[in-house]
This record gives structure tokens, sequence and C-alpha cells, in this order.
């Protein structure tokens, strides 16, 4: 498949990723009075103005504070029983509640916009691990949103997921979350500025020949890769559809690569990685020059409670990988 992707990507210009690296040598006195030298590298992540600090030495250390878990017990699961869910009001223009097959889709009960929805993958059963869905729940509950979307005749369409009380998922039963927006989300419109899709086959030419591609579909060319320059937590599995730009144009085709290759890095993290983790979907306007991509971030695991000692960095829009990203293309290419 990879061959395929070089073949599609021989025109590209592929971006210099030496020049958006910079190594920093560092020494330090330890408590003996030894002199310790170590090396950090700084990637830089254009298309988010961000950076990620790659320091090896860094993976296996942790620091553990109060571990925390879910508010709600399975047995008050409301996402089991749809009388019990909230609804859209008659002000958006929408059905009360959409359903197709096992999945359902409805109104969050605290919206943060007019349609801000909620789609339970399957309902008929209390599932909490994403690993017991099938993949026909993932097409299920995606064609919902974009079915909701097309009703709602918004321009920004897009759906996330939250695993794990520390990925700020409060009820248990495995879920989505999506906005139907006149404006991108933040981070997308940030993305757009420099991110058109000339730039981002260039970014994929340039982690391709690093090692970092996964897996790519042929047939609707979408690629799955590990980003070099992780933006939004400690590890970065990307799904990312080269051809369009949202996630409301998706063909079926694109449908069906985008959930396998979800599932998979979903199931990679898990067993992997960490059980707590959050799905961002970036995706523009049809009519808009981007890539649609879902970007599979990492927490720390609910065993070792909070990690909060390189917050400061986050909150300056750096991350610092526990698992650097060449590592983690590894891990998942033996999966």
């Amino acid at each position: 498949m990879l061959e395929s992707l070089k073949k599609y990507l021989k025109k590209v210009k592929k971006t210099n990723l030496k020049k958006l690296e910079r190594t920093i040598r560092l020494f330090v006195i330890k408590p003996s009075d030894q002199s310790k030298k170590s090396e950090t590298k700084i990637r830089i992540n254009p298309a988010f103005y961000s950076s990620s600090r790659i320091a090896p030495e860094r993976e296996a250390r942790k620091i553990e504070t109060t571990t925390v878990g879910f508010k709600t017990p399975s047995l008050k699961c409301f996402f089991c029983d749809p009388d019990k869910c909230a609804k859209f009001s008659k002000e958006t223009g929408l059905k009360k509640q959409y359903t197709l097959n096992n999945s359902i889709a409805f109104s969050n009960l605290f919206p943060f916009a007019k349609i801000h929805g909620v789609v339970v993958l399957n309902y008929k059963q209390h599932i909490v691990d994403p690993r017991d869905l099938t993949l026909k729940n993932w097409i299920d509950s995606i064609k919902l949103v974009q079915k909701i979307g097309k009703l709602s005749n918004k321009k920004y369409v897009s759906m996330h997921f939250n695993y794990g009380s520390k990925a700020a998922s409060s009820l248990e039963h495995f879920h989505s979350q999506f906005h139907c927006e006149d404006k991108p989300l933040a981070k997308t419109a940030l993305a757009m500025k420099l991110g058109s899709k000339k730039y981002w086959k260039s970014w994929v030419k340039a982690l391709l020949e690093k090692g970092l591609v996964i897996d790519f579909d042929e047939k609707s060319k979408v690629v799955f890769f590990v980003d070099w320059s992780p933006v939004f937590g400690k590890t970065e599995f990307v799904v990312m559809t080269l051809e369009t730009s949202s996630f409301q144009k998706m063909s079926d085709k694109e449908i069906n690569a985008v959930v396998r290759f979800l599932d998979k890095a979903i199931r990679i993290t898990i067993d992997k990685i960490s059980d707590q983790i959050n799905i961002i979907n970036l995706s523009a306007a049809p009519t808009n020059d981007f890539c649609n991509q879902f970007r599979i971030v990492s927490r720390a695991p609910l065993s070792q409670g909070i990690k909060s000692w390189e917050g400061y960095l986050e909150l300056s829009g750096e991350t610092v990988p526990h698992i650097i990203p060449e590592k983690l293309a590894e891990i998942a290419k033996k999966y």
C-alpha cells in the first residue's frame, strides 16, 4: 500500500523537515556532582504554529496523583434508553432524534452551539470499550452525523470522541459529540491558514520517507500516519482524507477507510499506550482547500493518575511526547 502512496505523491514536493527541527544540548550537575549531558530536539509543526520536544530519556518518567473515575454508574446510563436522552428543539429545524440501525443521535443536554449533538454508536448494548464496537457501528454513526449536517445547512460539521474520564468523557457508554457550525472550530481555522491540500500532501510525503506512515488506502486516498510533531497530546496518530476537505463530504469509500484506520489506531493505543483517548476531527467546509483529518491523542493512563509536570509547556503550545513518534510508528507497524 505504501508503494501506491509513493506513486500518488510522486510529483509532490516534500516538506523539508530538517529546517523544522533543531537540537538543544543540555548539561546538568546531578546530586552526585557528576555532569550529565542530554539532547532535546525541538520540532515545529507549521500548520498549527506549535512545537514538540522530543526527549527519549523522558519516556519512562511519570508522576502520579489521584486517580479519577466516572461519576455515573452503568446502571443509570442515559444512553441505553433514548427516552431519557435530550432532544433537538424545533428551533434547530431538526427532528428530535435520529437513528440508523444500532446508532442514535440527539442533542447534547448542555450544548455549546445551536446544533451540538451526541451520537451513541451502539445504544442497544452498554458498550464501554470502543474495541467492542463493529465497523458497522462506526459507519452508521458517521452517516447519521452527515445526514444531520446536511439538514442543518451549516458549512462546518465535525465529529469528536472522548474515551475515558481523563479524556473528558463524563459517561462511560462510548459515544461521540458533533458540531454543526457557521464557522470552523478554533484549531481547524488555525490549520486552514497554511494547511492546503498541497501542504498536507507535502507533509505526508516527508513523513513517508521518515517511516511514519502506517497505511494508505489507494482507492479512497485516505492515509494513516504518526505525526512527526504532535499537536494535541503525548502521542498522535492521524487519519487524513487527502482529497476531501470536510467530514460532511466524505464518500462511502472514504468513510470505510477512515473507520478501518480509526479502529486500528484505537486498538494500538489502548493495547500499547493508554486507556484514555481523545479523537479530534479537524473539518473544513466542502469548498475549502484542506484535508479533513482525525487526530487520535492519548492521555496518561487512568492507573497513573493525572500527569501534570509538563502542563505549562502544553499550555504554551508545545507537546512533550512520552513515546517519540519514531517509536510509536515502530509499535504500530508490528501490531
